[in-house]
């Protein structure tokens, strides 16, 4: 965030009583994201990584905070990671967990925001719950991305069996090591990998 803004590549935008006309939301969204991939300078090379765009939302009825950010944000990521960029959802009761503490929860806010940004390799740890996701990552990073997939499920040995199978396959379809057949998932990386 601090990049973004000292490197003036953030853009705060305000939703005003959103609750009103959710799909009216959705679609800002969607031009929000053409604009952040077509027109917000830069539109390529290294700084396009550091553009921020942040939605403030106002006056939504206080119970229904967790249902709608968490609904839109359910909603508009598969169309946002598929053009290799990430939503954030913040609010002041969010129980996402912090990526190494699980104690720590990193997404509260008081104030109701979404926030737009370019996809990074650590990103991956937000998209195992969906093959489709775990794809739309690999495109983007390719070998580097298989890299980071291995990295993760050696440095987190809890993920569900099923998950890592999903994440093995999904590897493996851009040519990380095969899967194993018979037996538990193998994952440790091999030279080349």
């Amino acid at each position: 965030m601090n990049a973004s803004i000292r490197n003036e590549r953030f853009l705060l935008t305000l939703a005003r009583r959103a609750h009103e006309n959710l799909s009216e939301v959705e679609q800002t969204f969607f031009r929000l994201k053409r604009y952040f991939l077509d027109e917000m300078p830069p539109t390529s090379g290294n700084g396009a990584q550091f553009k921020t765009i942040v939605v403030v939302f106002t006056g939504l009825p206080p119970d229904e905070v967790p249902s709608i950010i968490n609904g839109l944000h359910v909603r508009l990521k598969p169309r946002f990671v598929d053009d290799g960029l990430m939503l954030g959802e913040f609010f002041s009761n969010c129980e996402k967990e912090g990526l190494r503490n699980p104690k720590f929860r990193p997404l509260r806010s008081e104030t109701p925001l979404i926030v737009i940004r370019s996809m990074v390799q650590t990103d991956i740890a937000f998209l195992t719950d969906d093959a489709a996701f775990v794809r739309a990552y690999l495109s983007k990073f390719q070998a580097n991305g298989v890299d980071e997939v291995l990295s993760l499920l050696e440095q987190r040995p809890h993920i569900p069996r099923d998950r890592v199978a999903m994440l093995l396959n999904t590897v493996a379809e851009f040519g990380g090591p095969p899967v194993e057949k018979d037996g538990p998932p193998a994952f440790s990386r091999r030279p080349g990998y």
